[in-house]
């Protein structure tokens, strides 16, 4: 599934977005091993360069993951999550 927001919606979002505090993730400094938090809508950290391919594996709550431009590797994602490409 793909997903687009027109480039005015995306620039409102990335405006509006609060980044998931770091003590959310377990994580290498630059990859995010897995999710450890409560919210179901994820705004990777800008710190982050890559998503671990179990970063969200078996997470039953998460519905949204924002990824920001510093992503540069996203090793496997759940298709049951929406992915936002924020500029």
């Amino acid at each position: 599934m793909k997903w687009n927001l027109p480039k005015n919606q995306m620039e409102s979002l990335s405006e509006e977005l609060i980044e998931t505090p770091l003590e959310c993730f377990e994580w290498n400094e630059t990859t995010i091993i897995k999710y450890i938090g409560s919210d179901p809508n994820v705004v990777i950290p800008k710190d982050a360069t890559t998503i671990g391919a179990n970063a969200f594996k078996d997470n039953k709550v998460i519905e949204s993951v924002v990824i920001n431009e510093n992503i540069t590797s996203i090793e496997t994602m759940p298709l049951n999550v929406q992915v936002i490409l924020q500029k």
